[in-house]
């Protein structure tokens, strides 16, 4: 699995993956709260906190510094599949859904 290219500023990401983006909020929620994407498609995670925010994908922990965003690569071999998207230590925050 290729890993997409880094954007280099906020205003390129935010215009590239507008709609591949999951906010959080400085009380860790998140926008939106369920999301269906297609295999492979890479998304935007944008804190907009200016604390860090540890982001879990499915298990997989990422860490965001204040205002700070990480585009992945959604990729799973059985489909469909629902991701839980942890905040801090808030769970379940968001659900992701991907579809061939």
């Amino acid at each position: 699995m290729a890993t997409p290219v880094q954007p280099t500023t906020y205003g390129d990401a935010v215009q590239k993956y507008g709609d591949k983006r999951i906010q959080f909020d400085m009380y860790c929620q998140a926008n939106p709260v369920n999301s269906t994407y297609k295999n492979g498609t890479a998304i935007m995670l944008d804190n907009r906190s200016g604390d860090a925010r540890t982001i879990a994908v499915n298990g997989v922990h990422y860490v965001l510094g204040g205002y700070g965003w990480k585009i992945l690569t959604l990729s799973s071999k059985v489909l469909p599949a629902t991701w839980a998207v942890d905040c801090g230590s808030a769970r379940n925050v968001s659900k992701i859904l991907i579809q061939k």
